[in-house]
């Protein structure tokens, strides 16, 4: 596992986060002063230098139970307010779009493109907030400093680690169903046609050589079919803070008048809120705990339940109809999950079937067979070590009978 994959994680899944927000502010038309203020409050306490100082430590990876507390606090950094299936919802669609990204990058060095488009739209979002600017402008440059560096393996162990926090997440997005990029039972169907990666050759060529001292020269080529259409490479994007990334992985894909709706796939296992980790066992792990501490206590403002009066409820749902099929499709989704994993059987009847009365008497035969020959062996040691010993004395008594003979013989 990586230890620089939580920056990554946290700057992508923070900018799918605003995305979402933007297309809900959008939706149930807020005004426009009051939406800029709520992005510039999230941006300010996102990017906050001690944060981000916190964040890029190399150190492991969150769960992905801590990313949703850490994000939570972060929405509710502003005057906006989120309730629980709202905040779910939230949570499924920044996930879900990450996961995406990730997996289809071509090689591990587009995952800070991904990561740089992400910047330059969250930049777009503040961009009449000068302190909001500079702190994504000081973001981009630690970013490049701490990742561009990387080789292809370190920049793999990164992706291997972000997939590995969210490969349980399998929530449809009405998105990415209606684009055909993913599939009924929540996963992804991965394009195997289009751009090869670069420095890398097109598919459908053996390509043959032979040596000639130093040298090595081409023999021969010969094609077969790839079973699908590849083109050559793009060209790798720029790093520069305005450059072409060449990839559309990490923008916007919500636009004003697209929807944000989810229907959670009940293949996917989703547990809500519920799910599995150290920060909810029974013994919470220190060093976890202590980590969501101090990422929670670097963001601003405290995310109480109390509503001041200036503070507005954001909904992500279009009316109440659809937030009640939501809630219901994960409290069934959930219920059935518990349910497959509990086994059920009836004690009181175990005398009453023949056949595992039988069973069990061949097993209580078994063991006192088992126990006759064990003490059969014990004895048989045992006589072993008695004639051991009486030969043993046997041999004493010769040697001092020879020994009393040599004395007399002496006189």
């Amino acid at each position: 596992m990586s230890m620089r994959a939580l920056g990554i994680a946290f700057l992508n899944l923070g900018g799918e986060m605003l995305y979402v927000l933007d297309q809900r502010l959008y939706a149930q038309k807020i005004k426009n002063e009051k939406g800029q203020k709520i992005m510039q409050d999230i941006v300010s306490n996102m990017f906050s230098e001690r944060f981000l100082d916190e964040v890029f430590r190399p150190q492991e990876m969150c769960h992905k139970s801590a990313f949703r507390i850490l994000f939570e606090r972060l929405a509710h950094a502003s005057i906006m307010r989120l309730n629980q299936s709202s905040m779910d919802k939230l949570f499924d669609l920044m996930t879900m779009a990450v996961k995406y990204q990730v997996l289809l990058v071509s090689k591990p060095r587009e995952i800070l493109l991904v990561t740089l488009n992400h910047l330059d739209s969250i930049l777009e979002f503040v961009s009449e907030s000068d302190y909001c600017v500079d702190l994504i402008e000081k973001c981009y440059k630690r970013l490049i400093k701490t990742y561009s560096e990387m080789d292809e393996f370190q920049l793999q162990e990164i992706r291997h680690s972000i997939l590995n926090c969210l490969q349980d997440m399998r929530v449809k997005v009405s998105v990415f169903l209606k684009e055909k990029v993913q599939n009924w039972n929540g996963t992804f169907a991965l394009p195997n046609q289009g751009p090869v990666a670069s420095q890398n050759f097109i598919p459908g060529v053996i390509i043959y050589y032979e040596n000639e001292g130093k040298k090595k020269s081409v023999f021969k080529e010969s094609k077969f079919n790839p079973g699908s259409r590849y083109e050559e490479a793009l060209k790798d994007g720029s790093y520069e803070r305005k450059g072409n990334r060449m990839i559309s992985l990490g923008l916007n894909v919500y636009s004003a008048k697209k929807s944000v709706d989810t229907i959670l796939a009940p293949e996917s296992n989703y547990q809500k809120a519920n799910l599995v980790s150290d920060l909810e066992t029974c013994v919470p792990d220190p060093k976890s705990r202590a980590q969501l501490d101090l990422l929670c206590r670097l963001i601003g403002k405290s995310s109480s339940n109390t509503i001041k009066t200036n503070d507005f409820k954001l909904n992500l749902f279009n009316n109440e109809e659809e937030e009640f099929i939501y809630e219901t499709q994960v409290k069934n989704a959930f219920v059935d999950d518990r349910s497959s994993k509990i086994v059920s059987f009836d004690g009181s009847n175990r005398h009453k079937d023949d056949r595992l009365s039988k069973i069990i008497n061949q097993f209580s035969h078994e063991e006192d067979r088992y126990k006759d020959v064990q003490n059969r062996t014990l004895k048989s040691n045992n006589y072993k070590r008695m004639d051991k010993n009486q030969i043993d004395d046997d041999n004493d008594d010769d040697d001092d009978i020879i020994s009393m003979m040599d004395r007399l013989n002496r006189k």
